[in-house]
């Protein structure tokens, strides 16, 4: 029968790695194989970004050498979707090891890039290293977002620094990006964990006045400081 054009082909692979599934792309990629086609970045880009999102490290940095020895050319996005997939399985040493990686071959790494090994970071409570990603973040010009202040506060809650959390959290306030429920509720999690209701306390009036929790978030943190105070 007809084969789909190249057009066609991207949108079936990325259909099929929104839909995670992963033996309906290795078929496609058989059939393009066999119809001459090359694969083009998005489409790797996506398969990598299917594995990513399951953290899947090592089906991902496959298909990245695969999109290699193709010689179609990797960017920014096949870099920093494989070092997601580092951050979802909590591998740090990985994920630092990709950023590098991809500067070697002069591609820069992106506010994408930067939130992914942050993430990664946190995860693994590496403070001090993810302090040094965000200097290396800001000598590039990068800009932080949301998803990297709520990381930095994560990291430094999860390295029992809950002044650092605060330092992160009025940070991002004075450069205009907006504290969202999960900002707030890491900290105040955090004070109630450390036994200190009275600082719980306030940053769950911050919260409040803020009006950016969920109904939610706001009754779970509500009942954290209630239990905080229940202790003190």
């Amino acid at each position: 029968g007809l084969l789909p054009s190249a057009s066609a082909f991207c949108s079936l692979v990325v259909a099929a790695a929104n839909k995670g599934d992963t033996q309906r792309l290795g078929k496609l990629f058989e059939r393009m194989s066999e119809a001459k086609v090359e694969a083009t970045s998005p489409m790797y880009n996506a398969v990598i970004s299917s594995f990513a999102r399951r953290g899947d490290i090592d089906s991902a940095e496959k298909w990245l050498k695969q999109m290699h020895n193709s010689g179609t050319a990797a960017d920014v996005a096949s870099y920093s979707a494989v070092i997601h997939a580092c951050a979802k399985s909590s591998d740090l040493e990985r994920a630092e090891g990709w950023v590098c990686k991809m500067q070697d071959v002069g591609i820069d790494p992106n506010v994408v890039t930067y939130n992914s090994v942050i993430n990664a970071c946190a995860r693994c409570g590496a403070y001090a290293r993810a302090e040094s990603w965000f200097e290396q973040m800001e000598r590039k010009g990068v800009s932080p977002v949301l998803l990297t202040y709520n990381s930095l506060i994560n990291a430094a809650v999860k390295a029992g620094d809950r002044t650092s959390a605060e330092k992160w959290l009025t940070d991002m306030k004075g450069r205009g990006v907006v504290p969202d429920g999960v900002s707030y509720s890491t900290i105040i999690y955090a004070w109630v964990q450390a036994h200190d209701a009275p600082r719980a306390e306030h940053w769950f009036q911050e919260l409040r006045q803020s009006g950016a929790a969920n109904e939610q978030t706001s009754s779970f943190c509500y009942n954290s400081v209630c239990q905080a105070w229940a202790r003190a």
